[in-house]
């Protein structure tokens, strides 16, 4: 399981271009599920939906990536905040990364820190 602060918009798109350097496992990515709706395009990947709104959906969405980190040749990134947050932000945790690494006894941790600035725009030009 690879744990990653999430700082910005861009993050999605280096995890992909990271895990292109690991054609032995199969990457899955959890994501949160309005963010999947709005933005279509990145249904691939290996995506999947948390919808935070839902302790029950939640718990679901953690039992599916629980059922994933069983299985040697997988790896899912997660965003242990949730959602995006600046860089000099604390980090808050929510509590599924905690459930996950403790109900993957077999899993691999590791964290993955990013940092990068932009000139201009920090998202894509329409």
């Amino acid at each position: 399981m690879l744990f990653c602060n999430h700082t910005n918009w861009w993050d999605g798109l280096i995890l992909y271009m990271l895990t292109r350097q690991m054609p032995h496992k199969a990457v899955y990515c959890m994501m949160e599920e309005k963010q999947l709706k709005h933005y279509r395009s990145l249904r691939g990947w290996g995506r999947f939906s948390v919808d935070l709104s839902s302790p029950l959906r939640s718990a679901a969405s953690l039992r599916y990536a629980q059922r994933l980190l069983q299985k040697s040749e997988t790896a899912i990134w997660i965003f242990p905040q949730g959602r995006i947050c600046r860089q000099n932000e604390p980090v808050e945790i929510k509590p599924g990364t905690d459930y996950l690494a403790g109900n993957a006894p077999h899993a691999l941790l590791v964290p993955v820190a990013m940092r990068y600035d932009f000139f201009r725009e920090d998202r894509p030009m329409r």
